[in-house]
C-alpha cells in the first residue's frame, strides 16, 4: 500500500519509531514451540488527535480542502456538496445503507484510501480517483456488481461479506485490476465459484475463507505466479483443488482448514516443493496424503488436527527435511504413522502409533504432546523419557506434554513435564 503511493514506509518508520511517535509491537501468533510473531502499529492517543488537529488546521472552515476526513458529518458533506479537491487523502468511515454517488469522488484527484463498508454507490467506477490505491467495500449491498467495476491502479481490494454472484459477464472478466496484490472475498456467502484469476497477475494475498457455498475454484489460479498466502479456512462445500493449484510457484502458506467435504489434495501438489511452507488441513475429510508431499522439501508446519477420516499417511513424510511440526490429534481411524523426519521441533499424537526408536531419533525435538494419555502407554513414554515416572500416570490422566531442554550437541539435559486432568 505504502510502496504503491510512492512513500518509503521502513525508513519513515524507523523515523517515526525513534521519535516516539510510532510504536511497534509484537503478539505471539502460531503453534506451541514453532509460534511467531506478527508486528502491530500502534500511536497514543494524544499523538493521533494531533495529527488530526494538523489536518483540520489545514482549512479549518472548508472540510473538501483537508488532507483526511475522519468526522461523518464533515465527510458527507463533502461528498454531497462535490467540494473534495485534490489534496484529500483518506476516507475511512462506515456508510450504513447510505447512498453515495461516485461521481462526488471525481475531484479528489489524490485520495488514495477509501473505506465505504455498507454503501450502495451508485454511477460509473471510472469516476474513481487514478490514484486510488485501497478500496474497502465491505458489506457491499449489491447483488451485481457492475460491469465497470475496474481500476489498474488498486492494490487492496476488500469486499467481505457481500451478498454479490459472479457471473460470466461480471466484473472480474475485465482484466484490469493488474496492479491488484491483495484480494479479500472473505464470508461472500453467495459465492458459489471463484472468480477468473487471470486479470490480477500481481496477486500476493487471497482470502476466500468462510465463502461455506464455493464449490469451484477457477482453473485460472495457477497463473497467480505471485501468490504467497491462500486462505480456504471453513469453506465447507469445497470438495477439491483444481490441478493448477501445483503451479503456484511462490505459494508459502495454503490454509484448508476446516474444508469439512474436503476429501484429498492434488496429487501433483508435490510440485509446490520449492515455495510451500505451512499447510493447514485440520477439520478435514482428508482419507490419505498423496506420496508427492514426501517431495515438498520446505515443508515446516503440517497440521492434521481432527482429519477423521484419515487412514493412512505416506512413507514419503521421512523425506520432508524442513518439517519442524507436525499435528496429529483427533485422527482415530489412523492405522499407522511412518517414520517422521528427524528435524521435527513438535509432535502432537493422539496415541503411540509412532515407534519409540523413531523420537529418540528426532534429536532435535522440544516439545512432545500425547492425547488420551493412558497407563498402558507408560512404557512407551518410559523409553522416550529417561527419568522417573512415580506419580505422573494416574487415573483420568487424559493429556501429557513433554517439553526438553537440549544442549548444544544434543544432549538432554532436563525435562519438564506438564500434564493436564481433563473432566
Amino acid at each position: 500500500m505504502w510502496e504503491a503511493c510512492g512513500f518509503e514506509p521502513r525508513y519513515r518508520l524507523e523515523v517515526l519509531k525513534r521519535k516516539y511517535l510510532l510504536k511497534i509491537s509484537e503478539k505471539n501468533a502460531g503453534l506451541g514451540l514453532l509460534m511467531k510473531k506478527s508486528k502491530f502499529l500502534s500511536m497514543h492517543d494524544q499523538i493521533r488527535d494531533m495529527g488530526r488537529r494538523i489536518a483540520d488546521n489545514q482549512s479549518p472552515t472548508e472540510p473538501g480542502k483537508h488532507s483526511r476526513l475522519w468526522p461523518r458529518d464533515n465527510i458527507m458533506k463533502v461528498l454531497h456538496g462535490s467540494k473534495g479537491n485534490e489534496i484529500v487523502g483518506d476516507l475511512p468511515l462506515w456508510f450504513g445503507h447510505i447512498v453515495l454517488n461516485i461521481k462526488s469522488f471525481e475531484n479528489m484527484s489524490n485520495l488514495r484510501l477509501l473505506e465505504v463498508d455498507g454503501a450502495v454507490l451508485l454511477g460509473k467506477f471510472q469516476y474513481l480517483p487514478s490514484m486510488l490505491r485501497w478500496l474497502s467495500w465491505c458489506y457491499c449491498p449489491l447483488e451485481k456488481l457492475s460491469a465497470d467495476f475496474y481500476h489498474d491502479k488498486i492494490v487492496m481490494l476488500d469486499l467481505s461479506f457481500g451478498i454479490f454472484k459472479l457471473d460470466s459477464n461480471n466484473w472480474l472478466e475485465n482484466k484490469m485490476f493488474q496492479q491488484l496484490k491483495i484480494l479479500k472475498l472473505s464470508s461472500c456467502w453467495k459465492l458459489f465459484e471463484s472468480p477468473d484469476f487471470s486479470g490480477f497477475p500481481l496477486l500476493e494475498r487471497l482470502y476466500l475463507n468462510c465463502c461455506p457455498f464455493l464449490v469451484n475454484i477457477h482453473e485460472s489460479i495457477g497463473q497467480l505466479q505471485q501468490l504467497v498466502y491462500l486462505n480456504l479456512d471453513s469453506c465447507i462445500d469445497l470438495k477439491k483443488l483444481p490441478n493448477s493449484i501445483s503451479r503456484l510457484s511462490s505459494l508459502q502458506k495454503l490454509i484448508l482448514s476446516k474444508c469439512s467435504s474436503l476429501k484429498e489434495l492434488p496429487e501433483s501438489i508435490g510440485d509446490l516443493k520449492e515455495s510451500l511452507v505451512e499447510l493447514f488441513l485440520d477439520r478435514t475429510r482428508m482419507k490419505a496424503l498423496p506420496a508427492s508431499v514426501g517431495l515438498l522439501k520446505k515443508m515446516e508446519v503440517l497440521d492434521l488436527l481432527y482429519c477423521k477420516s484419515l487412514v493412512d499417511l505416506p512413507k514419503s513424510l521421512e523425506n520432508m527435511s524442513s518439517l519442524r511440526c507436525i499435528i496429529l490429534w483427533g485422527n482415530a481411524k489412523l492405522r499407522y504413522i511412518p517414520k517422521l523426519p528427524c528435524a521435527l521441533i513438535e509432535l502432537r499424537l493422539c496415541n503411540t502409533l509412532v515407534r519409540s526408536k523413531d523420537v529418540h531419533e528426532m534429536n532435535q525435538l522440544e516439545l512432545l504432546c500425547l492425547k488420551k494419555f493412558s497407563a498402558k502407554e507408560e512404557q512407551f513414554t518410559r523409553s522416550i523419557v529417561r527419568t522417573s515416572f512415580d506419580g505422573l500416570v494416574q487415573s483420568g490422566l487424559e493429556f501429557i506434554c513433554v517439553h526438553y531442554s537440549r544442549l548444544m550437541h544434543g544432549l538432554v539435559r532436563s525435562f519438564i513435564f506438564c500434564y493436564i486432568y481433563l473432566p
